[in-house]
């Protein structure tokens, strides 16, 4: 079965298993627990040892508190990249085992975090390091033809303002490369178009 709040298709498979402990927890616990996780996801404020204790007094253990905070880290993260509305989310869970009564307590912290949530999980992914993209400088190419294959070469010196990259490679490659950012680009643009 898929779902919208993973992207329009099935959950990972360790996380059916999680949904099973969120359903030993009744609603009001849900709500508190939630309630802190969503503070974590937006970088306000929060009480982890509130969420770990309230877990563990409703007789689960260590691990088991871990997997239940872990499915509902996972439900909202995943909810905002796909801006999954709370009134889909509350169906979806429901859908998935968790009882009525917390998936609507899940679903309401959701939609009431969704703004702070969203906001800065957008300004933290655009901010990471990992994802800085490089300054181009330069591009230097030349083409050359190999006597011995009997192929034509092409080398291409790409340059950006951390690191210089040469590239040798075929014609051939070099029109599947063509073809394939050419498709990428068409997939981007009707995405934009969605939007």
């Amino acid at each position: 079965m898929r779902f919208k709040f993973c992207g329009d298709i099935e959950p990972p498979e360790w996380f059916f298993s999680e949904v099973n402990q969120l359903s030993r927890l009744n609603s009001v616990r849900i709500k508190l627990i939630s309630l802190q996780i969503a503070k974590k996801i937006a970088n306000q404020e929060f009480d982890l040892q509130k969420a770990w204790k309230m877990c563990g007094d409703s007789g689960l253990s260590k691990e088991e508190v871990q997997s239940a905070l872990a499915a509902i880290h996972f439900i909202f993260t995943s909810a905002c990249k796909f801006d999954v509305s709370a009134e889909m989310l509350s169906v979806e869970i429901a859908q998935l085992g968790l009882p009525q009564e917390n998936a609507v307590s899940l679903s309401k912290v959701y939609g009431e975090n969704l703004v702070a949530m969203s906001s800065y999980l957008s300004h933290s992914f655009l901010r990471s390091i990992c994802y800085i993209v490089n300054e181009f400088e330069n591009l230097t190419w030349k083409v050359d033809y190999d006597l011995v294959t009997q192929n034509t070469i092409a080398s291409l010196k790409i340059k950006t303002n951390k690191f210089e990259v040469p590239v040798v490679t075929s014609l051939s490659q070099i029109t599947l490369l063509s073809q394939e950012l050419e498709r990428a680009k068409g997939v981007m643009e009707k995405l934009l178009v969605r939007e």
